[in-house]
């Protein structure tokens, strides 16, 4: 088995079919595809199960509802691909998209993980490509600074070697969940590709987590990125304006935390060469100062509607 495809299911019932057959109709013949119906209380459920009895390839998981981490441990538990990747059952595959990453693949067998593009449909209906650069990467350092991975760590647009999941699973219970994963396949890995081939269909969900992230959320990604800095600080050049631009990512997060639960911070409070002004403003007068100064600019900013 090349491929295993995992697909959570839950509450999708109008888009799953699309979704479904948008992977089998890939055409590629060494893959699986395992539908995980996490307790669904729609006729998801039924749909995956007609959708197995369709199509060979199709396997069918029904467990109770444990949420999307668990659903697709449970995927990872049963797959047998060489390689492993996966796909939210709400967003939909480009045709072709996986033979020409099986291709890549094929040419370089020593990639751990391809990560590719993807067009992001907004709740408009406009599309937006999001195209990465053909690159290759051996320090997993430079894939999170350079590549700019901490703002693409989706778990969806990326085929991985199923080995590095071996002792590797999402967290449970926790949001962001990708971004807490990927830097431990990472550690894993001896090689990275990023391609402009795409595209992996992405549905934005007004509704979902990264639209209306709370208190509890924020921490988890906030949590996340305390991980990474705890565990890679020491092998970082912390002077590269690279590492500024994330620090700063981190630090957005880290303020929204703080104001939406009076938290102080978790992240380290680094002295570092002030890239832009809010780092200049955190060195000079501290992260109280930096919030305050941040939510002004936040009310003063115009309001697109």
């Amino acid at each position: 088995m090349e491929l295993s495809v995992i697909i959570p299911v839950y509450n999708v019932e109008q888009w799953l079919q699309k979704c479904v057959e948008s992977v089998v109709s890939q055409g590629i013949g060494s893959c699986e595809i395992i539908l995980v119906d996490d307790g669904s209380p729609d006729q998801s459920g039924s749909i995956c199960d007609r959708l197995a009895r369709s199509y060979d390839n199709i396997v069918v998981l029904h467990k109770q509802n444990g949420g999307l981490s668990d659903a697709r441990n449970a995927g990872l538990e049963v797959a047998r691909g060489r390689y492993v990747t996966f796909v939210d059952s709400d967003d939909h595959l480009s045709p072709g998209l996986f033979g020409q990453l099986l291709g890549i693949l094929a040419a370089d067998s020593e990639t751990d993980i391809l990560e590719y593009s993807f067009v992001q449909t907004d709740q408009n209906g406009s599309q937006q490509p999001f195209v990465l650069p053909d690159a290759t990467y051996h320090d997993m350092n430079s894939y999170w600074l350079d590549g700019q991975a901490y703002r693409h760590a989706y778990a969806w647009n990326k085929i991985y070697r199923r080995s590095l999941f071996a002792d590797v699973r999402f967290p449970l219970a926790t949001a962001f969940e990708d971004i807490h994963t990927l830097p431990h396949l990472l550690s894993r890995c001896q090689k990275v590709r990023t391609t402009s081939i795409g595209s992996y269909c992405y549905a934005y969900n007004p509704s979902g987590i990264t639209a209306n992230a709370g208190a509890k959320e924020l921490t988890d990604l906030l949590n996340a990125h305390v991980s990474f800095l705890r565990d890679h600080l020491q092998g970082i050049d912390t002077t590269d304006k690279k590492f500024a631009a994330y620090y700063t990512s981190a630090l957005n997060v880290q303020i929204d935390v703080a104001s939406a639960t009076g938290q102080q911070p978790l992240l380290p409070l680094l002295k570092l060469k002030p890239a832009n002004w809010k780092l200049l403003i955190l060195n000079t007068f501290g992260f109280n100062t930096l919030c305050k100064i941040s939510h002004l600019a936040k009310a003063l900013r115009p309001q697109h509607r």
